[in-house]
């Protein structure tokens, strides 16, 4: 079943809500409409997204689209602990999916919005 860019960023923000303790509300309202609008084409292919939460100040979401490419999270070096890395490690491991689904919608196989 095909998903639209809409539905793959709101489950990517559940995730940032219940892996990393991002905050809700709003804050979904706004990292969705972010990463659903319609960019020219010389805009990177890379975006990021501060949500902080378990994460501390450095929580980020990435889109990175090209080399290196999928939906990451990360901290600043300075904050991560072991408790930290095996958050990030299991929320990156969910995400990778949804960015399966996401290259689909982009490459025109899926719904988009």
């Amino acid at each position: 079943m095909s998903q639209t860019k809409e539905q793959i960023f709101n489950n990517v923000y559940t995730i940032l809500v219940e892996e990393c303790g991002a905050p809700d509300g709003s804050y979904r309202q706004s990292f969705v409409h972010y990463h659903t609008e319609e960019r020219p084409e010389w805009h990177s292919k890379t975006t990021e997204w501060r949500f902080g939460g378990k994460l501390r100040f450095g929580g980020k979401f990435w889109v990175r689209e090209g080399y290196g490419e999928g939906f990451t999270v990360n901290c600043y070096n300075e904050d991560a602990t072991l408790e930290l890395l095996e958050i990030i490690e299991k929320t990156n491991e969910k995400l990778a999916g949804l960015f399966e689904l996401y290259k689909e919608v982009q490459n025109g196989k899926g719904a988009v919005v």
